[in-house]
């Protein structure tokens, strides 16, 4: 989830926003935060937050992408609880119906009403 462990939440997600030119006001950052429900821990420093606040805070980017972006996420469910997943696959929805596309690989269900066109293979890849 490539977060700084010394910086809250905020900081890191306004910092990746203005090192990949994406905006970085405090209205589009809440914004984004809200988006994947992490306003109540956004201001912790990211060391201290579990697994799946991490990769809550790190799919928040996403809100701060143009609706046309291309999204190649791996394992985007990884460290996600089912309401955490919820929250991904509708805003992958959004995503998709505002003419953006997504490039997942993933082993467990995912955004499954956003697939209008999906690639499954069956069994183990080595």
């Amino acid at each position: 989830d490539e977060l700084s462990g010394d910086i809250s939440g905020r900081e890191n997600l306004a910092g990746w926003a203005k090192i990949n030119g994406f905006p970085a006001t405090e209205n589009a950052i809440d914004a984004a935060l809200s988006s994947f429900a992490t306003n109540r821990f956004a201001d912790l420093p990211a060391r201290v937050l579990s697994r799946g606040q991490r990769r809550r805070l790190a799919l928040a980017r996403l809100a701060l992408t143009p609706a046309s972006s291309l999204w190649h996420l791996d394992e985007p469910n990884a460290g996600l609880d089912q309401e955490s997943s919820r929250i991904l696959d509708e805003f992958v929805q959004k995503h998709a119906t505002a003419g953006g596309m997504v490039l997942a690989a993933t082993h467990l269900d995912f955004a499954a009403a956003a697939q209008p066109r999906s690639l499954h293979l069956p069994g183990l890849v080595t």
